[in-house]
């Protein structure tokens, strides 16, 4: 089973890689830019995730892309949107 993984270089995104791969997943991580990962998808960009999809041809894809700071969303609640609303229905 491929698995594609967004968000792979954030908090949650790191422990879940190392759980998938100590469970011999085949796993394929992303992030937005593509450094630290296997490939570029940024999820506000549906191009980007198109591309990362169609290279990955995964099974399952985990989103872990997002925001997850609080206080960051009320200072940024536009981005949050973006990121955890309009990024995932980009996936």
């Amino acid at each position: 089973m491929t698995v594609l993984l967004t968000g792979a270089c954030g908090f949650a995104g790191r422990h879940f890689t190392a759980a998938a791969r100590a469970a011999g997943l085949d796993l394929l991580t992303s992030s937005a830019d593509g450094e630290g990962a296997d490939l570029a998808c940024d999820i506000l960009d549906p191009a980007s995730v198109a591309g990362a999809v169609a290279e990955a041809r995964p099974d399952a894809i985990v989103n872990m892309a997002g925001q997850a700071s609080v206080a960051a969303s009320w200072r940024e609640p536009k981005h949050t949107f973006d990121l955890n609303a309009v990024g995932a229905l980009n996936l």
